[in-house]
């Protein structure tokens, strides 16, 4: 769908992983969105993570099948990036959870 209204997915991307960053600096200090809580924070970071692994997986699954033979050290780095925040997440959500009462629905 985004293809077709012709914005580029490495732009979407960029935009997603600017986010991700925003976010994180967020949660460590730095007050660059105000009015969001850590809750919000860290749902929202753990949601754009999932989303940045599956669509990696996805587009690796692209790769492999239909592009055989063919590598793109962008994809790669991406997916490696994309799975790296992916599993952080969890760890602070596990972390949180075992840690925390009133996270105990994350």
């Amino acid at each position: 769908l985004i293809l077709y209204v012709g914005i580029p997915l490495p732009l979407v991307g960029m935009v997603t992983y600017g986010v991700v960053t925003a976010l994180s600096l967020q949660e460590n200090g730095e007050e660059l969105l105000p009015g969001l809580d850590d809750l919000d924070i860290r749902l929202t970071l753990l949601l754009l993570a999932t989303s940045l692994a599956t669509a990696s997986a996805y587009f690796l699954f692209i790769l492999n099948t239909k592009f055989v033979g063919t590598s793109c050290l962008y994809c790669l780095s991406s997916a490696f990036i994309s799975f790296t925040l992916f599993f952080i997440r969890l760890k602070v959500c596990a972390f949180l959870k075992h840690n925390s009462a009133f996270l105990f629905f994350i």
